[in-house]
C-alpha cells in the first residue's frame, strides 16, 4: 500500500498541512496511521468533509435536558 506524507495530502486536496494533521487526529482520513511524530496517510483516500460543512446535529432538545436555575425577577 502506497502512503502519503502530510504535506503531499496538504498539496493533493489543497489545504494546509495543519488541516491534515487536525483530520488525522480527530480520525476524519480513515487508514491515517502516526508513526512517531508523522502521519502516514493512504494515497487512495478521499478528503474528508470539513467539520463546519457537515450537518448540524441538532439543537433544538438542549434547553430541555439543561438545569437552569429560574430567574430571579421578583423582589424578596
Amino acid at each position: 500500500m502506497e502512503y502519503l506524507t502530510v504535506r503531499e495530502a496538504a498539496e493533493k486536496w489543497n489545504i494546509s498541512p495543519r488541516m491534515v494533521q487536525q483530520f488525522c487526529v480527530t480520525g476524519r482520513i480513515p487508514g491515517a496511521q502516526k508513526f512517531g511524530k508523522s502521519w502516514a496517510i493512504p494515497a487512495a483516500t478521499e478528503k474528508p468533509q470539513a467539520a463546519r460543512s457537515l450537518p448540524e446535529q441538532g439543537t433544538a432538545g438542549l434547553l430541555e435536558r439543561a438545569n437552569l436555575m429560574p430567574l430571579m425577577n421578583t423582589p424578596f
